[in-house]
């Protein structure tokens, strides 16, 4: 393996392979295929044959070891230009650049069915048909799909609405009990000095004011329109 990277030829014979292949294959798809190419697949091969002679002068002066290097870097900027060329047209087939008037990406017309030899006149009419019937459905499936995101967003809207009322009325409650949940947690720490310990009447006493704070505090609320 190393005999064969140290030999002058290996690498235009590599770039003179596979520039032979690039521009094998975009011909076959041409001539065989019926793909035409369109101005940027024709600048593209120029970059492959461009490399191909370069590849071929390489082969030549391999013997005498002269300019390696520069077959090397001159091989290589073909490549980068042909690279940059394909990266180009890609945008453009994917539309995402503007790209020059004669390469575009074709797009499909239902009555180039009618141009064609292939079919006879029912079988025209009848690929005419289905493609009426399948652009319906489409249009169908995408009112569908737009009808079911409406339902969604407005079974979240309940949803959510639901959501908030009940934790509303659990803030609410939550707001009433805070203050006699005070009041109890005060009046239940075991320390001297509490008012009504020893008084009979303590515990209903109690009662009765935390039973006024609650109406109180749901009298206020009413009046602030929380309720």
């Amino acid at each position: 393996m190393s005999a064969i990277l140290q030999n002058p030829r290996a690498f235009p014979l590599a770039v003179i392979l596979v520039c032979v292949g690039a521009l094998a294959s975009a011909l076959a798809s041409q001539h065989w295929g019926g793909l035409q190419p369109c101005v940027l697949c024709i600048y593209q091969r120029y970059a492959y044959g461009v490399a191909l002679g370069i590849g071929i002068l390489a082969f030549a002066a391999a013997p005498w070891r002269a300019g390696q290097r520069l077959w090397a870097y001159l091989a290589g900027l073909a490549f980068l230009g042909g690279g940059a060329i394909a990266a180009f047209h890609t945008g453009v087939e994917r539309k995402w650049w503007q790209g020059t008037a004669e390469c575009h990406a074709p797009e499909f017309d239902p009555t180039m069915t009618a141009k064609l030899d292939l079919f006879d006149d029912w079988q025209r009419a009848r690929l005419r048909e289905v493609s009426d019937k399948v652009t319906r459905y489409v249009e169908e499936l995408d009112s569908a799909r737009e009808r079911a995101t409406v339902v969604q967003d407005e079974l979240a809207g309940r949803l959510s609405d639901d959501l908030n009322r009940k934790m509303y009325v659990l803030t609410v409650i939550a707001g009433i009990f805070l203050p006699l949940g005070f009041v109890t947690g005060l009046l239940g720490i075991n320390v001297g000095g509490i008012p009504g310990t020893e008084a009979p009447w303590g515990f209903a006493l109690v009662c009765a004011l935390l039973l006024l704070l609650g109406l109180s505090e749901y009298w206020l609320f009413r009046w602030l329109k929380w309720l």
